[in-house]
């Protein structure tokens, strides 16, 4: 009798289900956007070392990334290149249940280089207008790291009234399986998961789940994400009379994004009468995605930095919106496994499904403003606040398929503020450098939950040569809330990372 159920249910959908593939529900959502939104501090050993607080200071390769007047302040050509060492660390908490995970990458934050050169007097030597005269030019280009993907998560824990087929059939009721999500509930339906409700012969757009309800399930998430949001700078700058600085950079912003996730629940308490009324045992929900930029991806980073006096300087930066294409090949899949047949095919049942989608995405601007104390070549000191509008993060598709993601991006975000503070002292044959940046929330606050804290040192080598070598440390640390799916209670996750850089430089010309 059970068999015949549900094969009178496949055999009555047979060909609504034939259209399903000609349907398609894009995957995208407010945490994708974010993702591509935040920024970190990265740059070479010494700006992050300072906590990436240049935005007055100046005379730093990475000033291209973030206040591009800065590079007008080198008086000599400089090359760098800073590779790094990257340890990330994961703690989660979910039904009391604590799991740690790690993953560490060798990558590149930083490398580049700027020339100057001084610009030629326009006026007769003997004239009383501009008798001293210095106009200088700087040109740079630079490869600077974004933002990094690299992270490993394992989230373990047992339900005693929660799964992720109720999530299923809250997804599923009200539409008709031909509308269902093929990345998602689809996926359940075909697996016997959830089937319509036949108690009601005219009701196929209502279901059930194929598990009792109060059923204790060991749940496991393991995710490994993999990428990075990198950017190629190209930058001009001039310096009026060393007292008044002008740059603006052409960055071009790349993306490789890469996660694979298994979802898994498995019934750990199994009746006699459960395995023959709802013989659910346990299901595997597979996500792999791998997201790239391709084309012309651009934004504009402008800046000034004006010299008070001697001791003092302020800045200020606006950066455009970045605009990326992206594109996103993607597979998910889902295993269900019964205690006995249900059909004639047996007891475990696999469906996958598949799919390319090309969006773009708009990363909100940033405008900052700094001020730094120099004493003599001593003591410098910079700190930068900036303003981030997370909820001006957008997709634009030529289907208007994610106009829904981004009313709930300006709904759910709004604009926060980033701080950051740095400091240098130079002991003679030692340069000592420590540094704070704080990140706020895209939710609005600067601390608490999703609110990231860096925390970084270094020192850097004087040598007599043109060459020189600085090292710096960078430790980084926030909490999260994490949804299994939308109905499932919070898992907390503590991140923290832990970031090693080596600079090597060349002075020239």
């Amino acid at each position: 009798m059970q068999e015949g159920f549900f094969l009178n249910m496949k055999k009555l959908f047979a060909i609504i289900l034939a259209n399903l593939l000609a349907g398609f529900l894009v995957a995208q959502d407010d945490v994708d956007a974010m993702r591509y939104s935040q920024t970190a501090a990265y740059g070479d050993s010494r700006f992050m070392a300072m906590g990436g607080s240049f935005g007055a200071l100046g005379a730093n390769v990475s000033c291209m990334n973030f206040n591009p007047a800065g590079i007008a302040m080198f008086r000599k050509g400089e090359f760098v290149f800073t590779p790094g060492v990257r340890i990330q660390n994961t703690s989660t908490v979910h039904y009391d249940s604590s799991t740690a995970d790690f993953s560490t990458k060798l990558n590149v934050a930083n490398a580049g280089f700027v020339y100057t050169w001084d610009q030629a007097n326009p006026y007769p030597t003997q004239s009383k207008l501009y008798p001293n005269w210095n106009e200088r030019n700087a040109i740079g280009i630079s490869y600077n790291r974004l933002s990094d993907f690299n992270f490993n998560t394992t989230i373990n824990g047992t339900a005693a009234n929660s799964s992720i087929i109720n999530d299923f059939v809250n997804s599923a009721n009200g539409y008709y399986p031909s509308q269902l999500n093929g990345t998602y509930e689809w996926l359940a339906y075909q697996t016997y998961l959830i089937n319509p409700n036949f108690s009601t012969p005219s009701d196929s757009n209502h279901y059930f789940g194929m598990m009792l309800p109060n059923t204790p399930l060991k749940q496991q998430k393991v995710i490994k994400q993999t990428g990075r949001m990198s950017e190629i700078a190209f930058s001009f700058a001039h310096s009026f009379s060393d007292k008044f600085y002008l740059g603006a950079t052409l960055g071009i912003p790349k993306v490789i994004y890469n996660r694979n996730s298994t979802y898994t629940e498995v019934d750990s308490k199994k009746g006699s009468a459960d395995g023959y009324i709802f013989p659910f045992k346990s299901l595997k929900y597979e996500e792999q995605l791998l997201t790239t930029s391709t084309g012309l991806n651009a934004n504009l980073k402008v800046g000034a930095i004006y010299r008070l006096s001697e001791q003092f300087r302020i800045g200020a930066y606006i950066h455009s919106p970045s605009v990326i294409n992206l594109s996103d090949n993607y597979q998910y899949k889902m295993t269900a496994t019964y205690d006995t047949s249900i059909t004639s095919s047996g007891s475990v049942y696999t469906q996958d499904y598949t799919g390319f989608y090309k969006y773009k995405m708009y990363t909100p601007a940033r405008g900052g403003a700094s001020v730094a104390f120099v004493y003599k070549k001593l003591l410098a000191v910079n700190a930068d606040v900036e303003y981030v509008g997370y909820n001006m993060a957008k997709y634009k598709t030529s289907d208007n398929a994610l106009e829904g993601v981004n009313l709930s991006i300006q709904k759910k975000y709004t604009g926060t503020a980033n701080v950051r503070v740095g400091a240098e002292l130079n002991t003679g044959s030692l340069i000592i450098r420590a540094g704070y940046a704080g990140y706020g929330s895209p939710f609005g606050a600067f601390t608490g939950k999703f609110a990231r804290s860096s925390y970084s040192a270094g020192v850097g080598f004087k040598r007599k040569s043109n060459t020189y070598f600085d090292l710096g440390l960078i430790y980084t640390t926030w909490k999260e809330d994490y949804y299994l799916y939308s109905d499932s209670p919070a898992t907390s996750i503590t991140n923290s990372i832990i970031y090693f850089t080596a600079t090597i430089g060349i002075k020239f010309n």
